[in-house]
């Protein structure tokens, strides 16, 4: 009876066992199913991935990428000539402004060059004037010292008419003396005859007298003869006065010529004055150009500056965009990558595939095991219902039975081993295949976003070069333009300029003319004064010597009256 409850008992647990076998078989068909489902989606998952590689293949393959690049390598080279082109044309318009700049500075120079030689040319004229003015003031000192020597002539000649008149009261005194002298001589005679010593004495006297009267009538031929020589010195003073007097008209014809070349000069320098004038109001209105040009190339500058601060955002811009391609570029290796870990873990399925396989083949192996068992088990019922009288059947039972629980043990073991084995195969499986969908989707957005950003970087660079470009080519003309209107300017300068140098070689020139005429005056002058000076010392000397010898005369003619005097007293007495 106990027999019978044991296999009874054995059949409850044997078809429990056989229950839990059918519920674990289907949990384990669930499972499978839910296997083959994930299998599925990952494997979908795979083929779009594959096909999104693909796809970036073919794009890389069609070489839309390498279009992109070639076309960004394209706006990139236009880009770098366009700067080029801009900078050689901001310094070719810098060396512009740098060469304008230099020949304003020498325009400057000129001018000031000019003011200075015109203040030069106003000093030498006003020292030309107060030479003139020196000169004139000569040329009265000449004409009045010529007065002087005119009126000192004048008083010779009527010092030597005085002194003819004297010498002719001198000769009728004379003559008168000679008749007294002739009286005396008859009267004499008469005293002779009468007083012969005394007649001694007034021959001794009348001796004397007489040696007196010739060495008189000698010095009345010499200052007859002197008086030849001053007449004749006279002849030459006046021929020398008239010889002066044309020098004075020809210095005063050169005087009045080099005033009317001051006058031309001064006209001239007035003239120049007001070109001169001119060109300072042309410069000024150039320097209000020049002014206004710089401004535009500073505004140019402005914008160079701001062209080269776009370049660096471009720039910038440039180095995010080959951020975002190595991010790219990135994303294809980490695609790579994932392909990779999915062909990895594809074959690590593939291996779980091939071990749930070999688990399946153990597990109809142990359901076939089991099967046995129950037949066995079955033929052991028989058996123990054919032998239910024989004991030691009871031992082979019960160790069956042990044999029978210790194999659904290890088969439960190895049912849960294989479940715990394979959930966790499935959730690792479940989570590498989320992760990398979230991961793959994560990196279509990236890309997606990269791509948005090109497209919106491409369409800011296009809208920047368009505009820069407009920009400087307007700037462009425009200063052209002003570089023509400046160069229009610096050639009229430069035209008026050798004008005024020519006008002041030629002022030079006359001002040397006119110093070299002045300067002819001036030695003639000093000719003039030499030789009038001279004149003068020999005037003097013979006014000098013309005085004493009067004097000497005067003090004979005295002396001769003193005598003639006592002579008469003496005769009147005798």
């Amino acid at each position: 009876m106990s027999l019978q409850q044991r296999v009874d008992a054995l059949q409850t647990e044997l078809a429990v066992a056989q229950k839990r076998g059918e519920s674990s078989h289907h949990q384990w068909s669930d499972l499978q199913m839910t296997h083959h489902d994930t299998l599925d989606h990952l494997k979908e998952a795979y083929r779009d991935v594959i096909d999104a590689n693909g796809k970036l293949k073919e794009e890389h393959r069609l070489g839309l990428g390498r279009d992109a690049i070639i076309k960004w390598a394209t706006e990139r080279t236009s880009l770098e000539t366009s700067r080029h082109n801009y900078a050689t044309e901001l310094s070719q318009y810098r060396d512009e402004l740098r060469r304008v700049t230099d020949e304003l500075a020498s325009k400057t120079l000129r001018e000031e060059d000019l003011t200075r030689q015109v203040a030069a040319a106003a000093a030498e004229r006003l020292q030309d004037q107060r030479e003139i003015a020196n000169w004139r003031d000569k040329y009265n000192v000449v004409v009045a010292k010529l007065d002087e020597a005119q009126a000192t002539i004048m008083s010779l000649e009527s010092t030597v008419k005085a002194t003819t008149s004297r010498l002719d009261d001198t000769m009728s005194q004379l003559e008168f003396a000679r008749q007294n002298a002739r009286e005396f001589d008859d009267q004499a005679k008469v005293v002779v005859h009468n007083n012969p010593s005394q007649v001694e004495e007034l021959r001794e006297t009348l001796q004397d007298v007489q040696s007196t009267l010739a060495h008189r009538t000698q010095e009345k031929t010499d200052a007859v003869a002197s008086v030849g020589r001053l007449n004749d010195l006279h002849m030459e003073v006046v021929a020398l006065l008239a010889e002066k007097e044309r020098m004075v008209d020809r210095v005063s014809t050169m005087l009045g010529q080099n005033q009317q070349r001051v006058d031309q000069l001064e006209a001239s320098i007035e003239a120049k004055d007001d070109e001169i004038n001119q060109l300072k109001r042309q410069s000024s209105t150039t320097a209000a150009a020049l002014d206004d040009t710089f401004q535009r190339l500073q505004a140019f500058d402005q914008l160079s500056m701001a062209y080269h601060d776009t370049r660096i955002q471009y720039e910038a811009r440039q180095s995010e965009i080959e951020q975002l391609e190595s991010q790219l570029r990135s994303a294809d290796t980490s695609a790579a990558a994932l392909q990779r870990s999915l062909l990895e873990r594809q074959e690590k399925l593939d291996a779980a595939v091939e071990q749930r396989v070999d688990l399946e083949a153990r597990f109809r192996e142990l359901q076939s095991i089991c099967h046995d068992l129950v037949a066995k088990l079955e033929l052991a019922e028989d058996k123990t219902r054919a032998q239910s009288e024989q004991s030691s059947l009871q031992l082979d039972v019960r160790a069956a039975h042990d044999e029978l629980q210790s194999a659904h043990a290890s088969l439960q073991h190895t049912l849960h081993d294989v479940q715990r084995a394979a959930n966790a195969k499935v959730q690792g499986l479940e989570a590498a295949l989320s992760g990398m969908y979230d991961s793959t989707k994560q990196k279509d957005c990236e890309l997606a976003a990269l791509r948005s950003d090109m497209d919106r970087l491409a369409d800011e660079q296009n809208h920047m070069l368009a505009n820069e470009r407009e920009r400087g080519e307007r700037n462009t003309r425009a200063l052209e333009s002003k570089c023509a209107a400046l160069q229009a300017k610096v050639d009229a300068l430069q035209q008026q300029n050798s004008q005024l140098d020519a006008l002041v070689q030629t002022h030079k020139g006359s001002c040397n003319e006119w110093r070299d005429a002045c300067q002819e005056a001036v030695t003639s002058a000093e000719t003039l004064k030499r030789e009038l000076s001279q004149v003068q010392v020999d005037k003097a000397h013979e006014l000098a010597d013309m005085s004493e010898r009067l004097e000497a005369l005067e003090k004979d003619h005295k002396t001769l009256k003193a005598r003639e005097c006592t002579v008469s007293m003496q005769n009147t007495e005798v």
